[in-house]
């Protein structure tokens, strides 16, 4: 690794151990408010993703929502992605005790989440609202999972993610490997859970997908276990 390389890692790892410190700090309502703020800042400078952002929203509600509806949309969802960077740091506040002060659950099949404590699931779920503290909440419920994420390139970063996740009990692990270890704890009664979203590169455990009319590469390991 180059000198300037390792600069540039510590510089992120200490902005990040900033966040993680400084943001459970702040009211609630500032967090909010934050985070709204810097998702605006985030889709005024992004242009590439921006732009991105609203062509895929186009290809979904062209024929519903005009340019300027679709623009807004486009800036919701970076409020929408900022405020769960900042939560994921505010989680640090919640607990057993106290995460129904923040958190409304609403269970289509509560028998078969239920029985779930008992036999193991595989839980998937896409990157869409609040999923880290979905899992979070989901912990605290006492449903211990071992999820499946993307290591940074920076280790240091992954660190402090993988800290922050496992507060409630679950367990992190990389891609690398993770098919065995998932196989073993759901034949042991255990839950795996999965952002099936996630893309990859094809040459990666990856299977390709149609989506709104073009191809892309998501995971498969869910599907697999099953």
């Amino acid at each position: 690794m180059s000198f300037w390389k390792k600069i540039r890692y510590r510089f992120e790892w200490l902005g990040l151990a900033w966040l993680y410190f400084s943001i459970p700090l702040l009211p609630r309502w500032v967090a909010q408010g934050l985070s709204r703020g810097l998702g605006n800042l985030a889709f005024a400078v992004d242009k590439r993703g921006r732009n991105t952002a609203i062509e895929n929203l186009a290809l979904i509600f062209g024929e519903e929502k005009n340019e300027e509806e679709i623009r807004e949309l486009a800036k919701n969802s970076y409020r929408s992605f900022a405020r769960m960077v900042v939560d994921q740091f505010w989680s640090r506040r919640l607990n057993e005790d106290n995460y129904n002060q923040y958190c409304k659950i609403s269970l289509e099949d509560t028998e078969a989440v239920e029985s779930a404590r008992e036999t193991g699931a595989i839980w998937v779920t896409a990157h869409y609202g609040n999923f880290e503290w979905i899992a979070l909440v989901m912990g605290y419920r006492d449903y211990k999972f071992t999820i499946v994420a993307q290591d940074f390139k920076n280790k240091s970063l992954t660190e402090i993610y993988k800290k922050n996740r496992e507060v409630s009990g679950h367990e992190m692990i990389s891609q690398r490997g993770a098919i065995r270890r998932l196989l073993r704890n759901l034949k042991e009664g255990g839950n795996a859970a999965f952002l099936t979203d996630l893309t990859i590169k094809p040459s990666k455990p990856a299977t390709i997908i149609e989506c709104f009319g073009k191809k892309t590469c998501v995971t498969a390991i869910h599907a697999e276990l099953m």
